[in-house]
């Protein structure tokens, strides 16, 4: 059976969505991951792309962008300061 052909965000239509292929790919093994198939799929990807990742929320990006997780950073920063000062 012949592998699909991966679709890059680069070949997208507008309006289109990108999704990874639900297929297996060895993404690497006991190589440093700026080495690896999986660090060059994302640079080509954000290359790509670039700010559009985000503003078409292909990126997920909520877990690391919010209201209570910002309050966790400051708490942990503060707390580092605080130690720090001691």
């Amino acid at each position: 059976m012949p592998r699909p052909r991966l679709i890059h965000p680069g070949e997208l239509q507008e309006g289109e969505v990108w999704t990874v292929p639900a297929t297996h790919v060895e993404l690497g093994r006991d190589q440093p991951l700026p080495e690896s198939v999986l660090w060059s799929m994302q640079d080509s990807f954000y290359k790509e792309m670039g700010a559009r990742s985000w503003s078409q929320a292909i990126v997920p990006n909520f877990v690391t962008s919010n209201s209570h997780i910002a309050r966790c950073y400051a708490s942990v920063i503060m707390a580092a300061a605080s130690d720090w000062a001691r």
